[in-house]
Protein backbone atom coordinates (compact mmCIF):
# COMPACT_ATOMS: atom_id res chain seq x y z
CA UNK A 1 0.00 0.00 0.00
CA UNK A 2 2.77 2.44 0.92
CA UNK A 3 4.74 1.52 -2.17
CA UNK A 4 1.77 2.25 -4.45
CA UNK A 5 1.18 5.64 -2.80
CA UNK A 6 4.79 6.70 -3.32
CA UNK A 7 4.78 5.37 -6.88
CA UNK A 8 1.72 7.56 -7.56
CA UNK A 9 3.41 10.51 -5.87
CA UNK A 10 6.49 9.98 -8.02
CA UNK A 11 4.39 9.60 -11.19
CA UNK A 12 2.51 12.84 -10.51
CA UNK A 13 5.54 14.83 -9.26
CA UNK A 14 5.58 16.26 -12.78
CA UNK A 15 1.96 16.95 -13.73
CA UNK A 16 0.24 19.04 -16.37
CA UNK A 17 -2.42 20.40 -14.02
CA UNK A 18 -2.74 20.52 -10.23
CA UNK A 19 -6.22 21.15 -8.86
CA UNK A 20 -6.21 22.29 -5.23
CA UNK A 21 -9.49 21.23 -3.63
CA UNK A 22 -11.80 18.31 -4.42
CA UNK A 23 -15.19 19.90 -3.85
CA UNK A 24 -17.77 20.30 -6.59
CA UNK A 25 -15.71 22.90 -8.45
CA UNK A 26 -12.43 20.97 -8.36
CA UNK A 27 -14.06 17.67 -9.28
CA UNK A 28 -16.04 19.32 -12.10
CA UNK A 29 -12.87 20.90 -13.46
CA UNK A 30 -11.03 17.57 -13.24
CA UNK A 31 -13.88 15.77 -15.01
CA UNK A 32 -14.05 18.29 -17.85
CA UNK A 33 -10.27 18.43 -18.32
CA UNK A 34 -9.75 14.67 -18.12
CA UNK A 35 -12.59 13.96 -20.54
CA UNK A 36 -11.49 16.52 -23.12
CA UNK A 37 -7.75 16.04 -22.70
CA UNK A 38 -6.85 12.44 -21.80
CA UNK A 39 -3.23 13.33 -22.58
CA UNK A 40 -3.00 15.59 -19.51
CA UNK A 41 -1.70 14.30 -16.19
CA UNK A 42 -4.01 15.80 -13.53
CA UNK A 43 -3.28 15.75 -9.79
CA UNK A 44 -6.02 16.73 -7.34
CA UNK A 45 -4.91 17.75 -3.84
CA UNK A 46 -7.59 17.58 -1.13
CA UNK A 47 -6.83 18.53 2.49
CA UNK A 48 -9.76 16.54 3.87
CA UNK A 49 -9.94 12.80 4.22
CA UNK A 50 -13.25 12.74 2.34
CA UNK A 51 -13.36 14.56 -1.01
CA UNK A 52 -16.47 16.46 -1.99
CA UNK A 53 -16.20 19.50 0.26
CA UNK A 54 -19.57 21.06 0.96
CA UNK A 55 -21.13 19.44 -2.10
CA UNK A 56 -22.59 16.52 -0.12
CA UNK A 57 -25.44 18.83 0.86
CA UNK A 58 -27.24 21.42 -1.21
CA UNK A 59 -27.31 25.08 -0.21
CA UNK A 60 -28.31 25.98 3.36
CA UNK A 61 -27.81 22.34 4.43
CA UNK A 62 -30.83 21.17 2.41
CA UNK A 63 -30.44 17.83 0.70
CA UNK A 64 -31.70 18.87 -2.75
CA UNK A 65 -29.21 20.60 -5.02
CA UNK A 66 -30.40 23.49 -7.18
CA UNK A 67 -28.31 24.52 -10.19
CA UNK A 68 -28.77 27.16 -12.83
CA UNK A 69 -28.86 26.16 -16.46
CA UNK A 70 -26.77 25.25 -18.44
CA UNK A 71 -25.84 22.86 -15.58
CA UNK A 72 -28.39 20.47 -17.10
CA UNK A 73 -25.92 19.70 -19.90
CA UNK A 74 -23.20 18.80 -17.38
CA UNK A 75 -25.60 16.66 -15.32
CA UNK A 76 -26.81 14.83 -18.44
CA UNK A 77 -23.21 14.14 -19.45
CA UNK A 78 -22.50 12.71 -15.98
CA UNK A 79 -25.70 10.68 -16.02
CA UNK A 80 -27.17 12.39 -12.93
CA UNK A 81 -30.99 12.56 -13.06
CA UNK A 82 -32.57 15.96 -12.41
CA UNK A 83 -35.87 17.80 -12.56
CA UNK A 84 -36.15 20.65 -15.04
CA UNK A 85 -37.59 23.75 -13.37
CA UNK A 86 -37.29 26.20 -16.25
CA UNK A 87 -34.30 28.44 -15.54
CA UNK A 88 -32.75 25.92 -13.16
CA UNK A 89 -32.59 22.20 -12.43
CA UNK A 90 -32.94 20.25 -9.18
CA UNK A 91 -31.02 17.11 -8.25
CA UNK A 92 -33.02 15.20 -5.64
CA UNK A 93 -30.01 14.90 -3.31
CA UNK A 94 -26.66 16.64 -3.53
CA UNK A 95 -24.92 13.40 -2.55
CA UNK A 96 -26.19 11.83 -5.79
CA UNK A 97 -24.38 14.51 -7.78
CA UNK A 98 -21.21 14.41 -5.68
CA UNK A 99 -20.88 10.63 -5.53
CA UNK A 100 -21.46 10.27 -9.28
CA UNK A 101 -19.00 13.03 -10.12
CA UNK A 102 -16.37 11.64 -7.74
CA UNK A 103 -16.76 8.15 -9.17
CA UNK A 104 -16.44 9.39 -12.75
CA UNK A 105 -13.37 11.51 -11.96
CA UNK A 106 -11.57 8.69 -10.16
CA UNK A 107 -12.24 6.38 -13.13
CA UNK A 108 -10.05 8.44 -15.47
CA UNK A 109 -6.59 6.88 -15.86
CA UNK A 110 -4.95 10.31 -16.10
CA UNK A 111 -6.28 11.65 -12.77
CA UNK A 112 -4.89 11.02 -9.29
CA UNK A 113 -6.54 12.26 -6.10
CA UNK A 114 -4.25 12.82 -3.12
CA UNK A 115 -6.66 13.24 -0.23
CA UNK A 116 -5.63 14.03 3.37
CA UNK A 117 -2.92 16.12 1.70
CA UNK A 118 -2.48 19.86 2.15
CA UNK A 119 -0.92 22.39 -0.16
CA UNK A 120 1.40 24.32 2.15
CA UNK A 121 2.99 26.65 -0.36
CA UNK A 122 3.41 27.46 -4.01
CA UNK A 123 6.48 26.89 -6.13
CA UNK A 124 7.33 30.03 -8.08
CA UNK A 125 9.89 30.61 -10.79
CA UNK A 126 11.16 33.64 -12.65
CA UNK A 127 9.96 33.82 -16.23
CA UNK A 128 11.73 36.74 -17.86
CA UNK A 129 10.65 39.80 -15.91
CA UNK A 130 7.67 38.01 -14.39
CA UNK A 131 7.18 35.44 -11.67
CA UNK A 132 4.94 32.48 -12.41
CA UNK A 133 3.46 29.77 -10.26
CA UNK A 134 5.12 26.50 -11.26
CA UNK A 135 3.84 23.95 -8.76
CA UNK A 136 2.81 23.22 -5.19
CA UNK A 137 4.46 22.12 -1.96
CA UNK A 138 2.40 19.43 -0.22
CA UNK A 139 2.37 17.57 3.04
CA UNK A 140 -0.02 15.21 4.76
CA UNK A 141 -2.75 17.25 6.42
CA UNK A 142 -2.14 15.77 9.87
CA UNK A 143 1.55 16.63 9.62
CA UNK A 144 0.77 20.17 8.43
CA UNK A 145 -1.61 20.65 11.37
CA UNK A 146 1.18 19.81 13.82
CA UNK A 147 4.20 21.71 12.51
CA UNK A 148 4.32 23.58 15.82
CA UNK A 149 4.50 20.37 17.82
CA UNK A 150 7.29 17.93 17.08
CA UNK A 151 6.59 17.35 13.42
CA UNK A 152 9.69 16.97 11.30
CA UNK A 153 8.18 15.53 8.13
CA UNK A 154 9.64 16.98 4.96
CA UNK A 155 7.13 18.12 2.34
CA UNK A 156 6.76 16.90 -1.23
CA UNK A 157 6.49 18.92 -4.40
CA UNK A 158 4.42 18.65 -7.55
CA UNK A 159 5.55 20.70 -10.53
CA UNK A 160 2.92 21.79 -13.04
CA UNK A 161 2.48 24.68 -15.46
CA UNK A 162 -1.18 25.07 -14.44
CA UNK A 163 -2.41 25.32 -10.83
CA UNK A 164 -6.16 25.66 -10.33
CA UNK A 165 -7.36 26.80 -6.90
CA UNK A 166 -10.81 25.45 -6.07
CA UNK A 167 -10.48 25.55 -2.29
CA UNK A 168 -13.90 27.00 -1.63
CA UNK A 169 -15.06 29.29 1.13
CA UNK A 170 -12.29 28.61 3.62
CA UNK A 171 -9.47 27.85 1.23
CA UNK A 172 -6.13 29.59 1.58
CA UNK A 173 -5.22 29.73 -2.09
CA UNK A 174 -7.57 32.45 -3.26
CA UNK A 175 -6.71 35.80 -1.73
CA UNK A 176 -3.62 34.24 -0.15
CA UNK A 177 -1.99 33.85 -3.56
CA UNK A 178 -2.78 37.39 -4.57
CA UNK A 179 -1.37 38.70 -1.27
CA UNK A 180 1.77 36.65 -1.79
CA UNK A 181 2.51 38.63 -4.96
CA UNK A 182 3.18 41.65 -2.73
CA UNK A 183 5.51 39.75 -0.37
CA UNK A 184 7.40 38.41 -3.40
CA UNK A 185 7.63 42.00 -4.66
CA UNK A 186 6.02 40.98 -7.95
CA UNK A 187 3.57 43.86 -7.51
CA UNK A 188 3.72 46.89 -5.22
CA UNK A 189 0.29 46.62 -3.58
CA UNK A 190 -3.19 45.23 -3.96
CA UNK A 191 -6.20 47.46 -4.20
CA UNK A 192 -9.22 46.88 -1.98
CA UNK A 193 -7.92 43.80 -0.12
CA UNK A 194 -7.44 43.59 3.62
CA UNK A 195 -5.13 41.32 5.57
Amino acid sequence: MGRRYFEDLDTYAESDVVIVGAGSCGLSAAYSLAKQRPDLKIAIIEAGVAPGGGAWLGGQLFSAMVMRKPADKFLADLGVPFEDEGTHVVVKHAALFTSTLLSRVLSFPNVKLFNATTVEDLITRRDGDAIRVAGVVTNWTLVAMHHGDQSCMDPNTINAPVILSTTGHDGPFGAFCAKRLVSMQAIEKLGGMRG
